[in-house]
C-alpha cells in the first residue's frame, strides 16, 4: 500500500505537467443499464465489450510485465477481500485502505488520453484462522478446503467525475458514476498467472476525470476442487473466505504491459 502511495503521489506531483485530456462531448456517466456487446473467446462465450488481446494467462505465458513504452511504471493494486466483496474506487478509512483506493486517487491512477488497459493476476488463496478476519469483509467463520486454484470474475467500467460536471473539484468531492460497460465472465484464470488484457480505452466515457473499474461476482473452483473433480469457476467466493488478485493499469503516461 505504501508503494501505490508512493506512485501516486508522485503522479499528483506532475500531473500538472501531462497533457489536458482529449474532452469530446459530454456523455452521461449515469450508464444507465449495463449493456453487453459481442460474444467473447475464451471458455464460457460469456459476453464483451472491450476489446482483448493475449491468452487468458492461465498457461503463464502471458504473465510478465513489459517496460516498452515511457512514463510512469504501470499502476498495480492488491485486491484482498472476501467472497461476494466487490473492488471499487471509495472514500476509505483503516481497514479500507488497505485494499481500496479512493476517488481521488483513481482520478489521478486511471487519467489517460486515450491508452486505458488493464489486467489481473490470480494470487494464491488466503485462509485465517477461525475468527479472524484476514481480508475485507470476511465472515470469521471456518474458511473452505481445499484453496481455489482459478477464479474468474465480471468487470465494469465507473467514471470518476466531480458533481457539478467538468474535470475540475476539491479532492474530497470526486464521486464514481454508475457502473456500464459489463464484461461478464473474464477467465478462469489460473493462480500466478495473467487474465487477457482488457482494452477499455474506446469505450470510456469522455469529459469526465478518468475512467476506473469495479471488479464484481468473483467465483472460484473451490467446490469442484473440493471432490477432484475439474469445472470451471462458476460459484461465488464464500463470505467465509478470501479472494486476492492483483490489478495492473497501463494508461497513456504509464509503461506498457
Amino acid at each position: 500500500m505504501k508503494q501505490i502511495i508512493l506512485s501516486l503521489t508522485i503522479m499528483a506531483l506532475f500531473s500538472s505537467c501531462l497533457p489536458e485530456q482529449k474532452v469530446s462531448s459530454s456523455t452521461s456517466s449515469s450508464g444507465g443499464t449495463d449493456p453487453t456487446v459481442t460474444s467473447t473467446t475464451g471458455d464460457d462465450g460469456g459476453n464483451t465489450t472491450g476489446s482483448t488481446t493475449g491468452d487468458d494467462g492461465s498457461n503463464g505465458t502471458n504473465g510478465t510485465t513489459g517496460n516498452s513504452g515511457g512514463g510512469f511504471p504501470i499502476h498495480s493494486f492488491n485486491l484482498f477481500l472476501a467472497g461476494m466483496q466487490d473492488w471499487f474506487p471509495q472514500s476509505n478509512t483503516a481497514p479500507l485502505a488497505d485494499t481500496f483506493i479512493t476517488p481521488q486517487e483513481a482520478g489521478i491512477a486511471f487519467q489517460t488520453d486515450g491508452t486505458l488497459r488493464v489486467r489481473l493476476k490470480v494470487k494464491s488463496q488466503s485462509i485465517p484462522p477461525t475468527n479472524q478476519t484476514g481480508c475485507y469483509g470476511r465472515n470469521t467463520g471456518v474458511g473452505f478446503t481445499p484453496y481455489y486454484q482459478s477464479l474468474k470474475f465480471d468487470l465494469f467500467l465507473r467514471d470518476v467525475i466531480c458533481p457539478g460536471g467538468g474535470t475540475n473539484c476539491s479532492p474530497n468531492q470526486y464521486i464514481l458514476g454508475s457502473r456500464y460497460r459489463a464484461q461478464y465472465g473474464v477467465g478462469p484464470v489460473a493462480v500466478d498467472s495473467y487474465s487477457q488484457i482488457i482494452d477499455v480505452g474506446n469505450f470510456a466515457n469522455q469529459g469526465v476525470v478518468a475512467t476506473t473499474v469495479e471488479i464484481s461476482n468473483v467465483r472460484s473452483d473451490q467446490y469442484c476442487a473440493s471432490n477432484g473433480s475439474f469445472c470451471p469457476a462458476e460459484r461465488n467466493v464464500r463470505t467465509q473466505d478470501c479472494w486476492n488478485m492483483e490489478l495492473e493499469v497501463q494508461t497513456s503516461y504509464t509503461q506498457s504491459f
